[in-house]
């Protein structure tokens, strides 16, 4: 078994099936009925000339079902096994920057954090999918929500993202974009004056989408960035409107004319900035009240 595993390794997922079997340390643990929507393992991150036979190749298995997921962790030579029912997830996000992917799911007072090869992309956006349509949900009402894509001015990156998250979501309604756009500190001593110019801060792109059931906001995966450098992280994050206790706005601290949003999720937030000038993200509260 485990010579058939370092012959087949390669950095990226697989779904578990006849040809990709269980690993050997974590068939010993698992309990479950054959009755998941998906199933997978995650390899551990190490390149192939480092594996020799024998060893352990695979970090995570995870498997799907009607009411839970089921996250079995390896521990050395052990196996931690977690059965999360949707009920409890509060949020989840998947992440790419370049050839590093992230998955995280939000519990409300744990999260798990899962790093996996880009290339499998397909087969953990499948998954989030699956935990989306599962997760515990409150129907919102977005009838007032009547922005056009004609009403934005994508870039291009971002324009593609939204026509495949369109066609994957049924009534996906735009709420906020918030362009690429320079800052300023707002303490203009000769120091801030100086780093600035160094610097140039610039608020970075993000997108807010909803259904009828979850928030969509797709970012860079931070809210600043430095000096032009280029941004290639993409940041899907999906939020039940049930998981959101508040969102609180405020002015930021740092930078002139842009406003931090903070949406509170369980025992975790997610905060967003946009320019002063920018209003429409501003009505997200509407849809929590």
């Amino acid at each position: 078994m485990q010579d058939k595993e370092y012959t087949a390794f390669g950095p990226w997922v697989y779904e578990i099936d006849e040809e990709h079997e269980i690993p050997l340390v974590f068939k010993k643990h698992f309990e479950q009925e054959d009755n998941h929507s998906i199933l997978f393992k995650i390899p551990i991150n190490m390149e192939r000339r480092s594996l020799k036979p024998g060893m352990h190749m695979y970090d995570y298995v995870i498997g799907a079902y009607s009411d839970y997921i089921y996250i079995m962790e390896r521990n050395d030579d052990d196996v931690i096994s977690k059965k999360v029912y949707y009920t409890e997830i509060a949020a989840i996000e998947n992440s790419i920057d370049i050839l590093r992917g992230n998955l995280v799911i939000y519990l409300n007072s744990e999260l798990y954090c899962i790093v996996y090869n880009a290339v499998s992309k397909d087969i953990i956006d499948k998954f989030v999918e699956i935990v989306r349509q599962n997760m515990e949900t409150t129907q919102i009402d977005l009838v007032d929500c009547n922005k056009n894509l004609s009403d934005f001015n994508l870039s291009f990156g971002f324009n593609n993202i939204y026509s495949l998250l369109s066609k994957n979501n049924e009534n996906i309604r735009f709420i906020a974009y918030q362009p690429k756009k320079r800052v300023t500190y707002k303490k203009r001593k000769l120091f801030k004056i100086m780093t600035a110019l160094i610097l140039s801060p610039e608020l970075t792109e993000l997108m807010i989408l909803a259904t009828s059931k979850d928030l969509i906001v797709v970012s860079c995966g931070k809210n600043i960035n430095f000096r032009n450098f280029p941004v290639h992280k993409r940041s899907y994050l999906y939020v039940p409107f049930k998981s959101i206790a508040s969102i609180n706005i405020d002015n930021d601290e740092i930078y002139k004319n842009v406003i931090q949003y903070e949406i509170i999720v369980g025992n975790n937030s997610f905060t967003l900035k946009t320019s002063a000038d920018n209003s429409d993200i501003s009505k997200l509260t509407h849809y929590l009240t």
